[in-house]
């Protein structure tokens, strides 16, 4: 039995052999993540993942796979929708951090 469990949307989990997170005060998380693993039963990029440590459930995108060393590597970032909307610049004098907000995650 692994500490840590990684689990695809819609797949089998896996054992985490490795992990280090960054998680800071601000902005999103991450998760170098690494799992004993064939290139067939990865998931792909962008795909939906939760990594379940410490009593707590991290859920984000898969956002880099590779193989390494006969494992696969990845990196699970935050956010299930991906935070990845575009948005162009616009030059504002004065709005609310709710408008910013709906902007970005819509």
């Amino acid at each position: 039995m692994s500490y840590a469990t990684f689990t695809p949307r819609e797949s089998a989990s896996r054992d985490v052999l490795s992990a280090r997170g960054v998680l800071p005060l601000r902005g999103p998380w991450a998760w170098e993540i690494e799992i004993d693993a064939m290139p067939a039963e990865t998931p792909a990029r962008d795909a939906p993942a939760t990594l379940a440590i410490g009593g707590r459930l991290f859920d984000g995108y898969v956002r880099d796979v590779a193989p390494w060393q006969g494992r696969e590597r990845l990196i699970l970032e935050a956010g299930v929708a991906g935070m990845r909307a575009d948005v162009e610049a616009q030059g504002f004098e004065s709005v609310l951090l709710s408008e910013l907000v709906s902007r970005v995650v819509s």
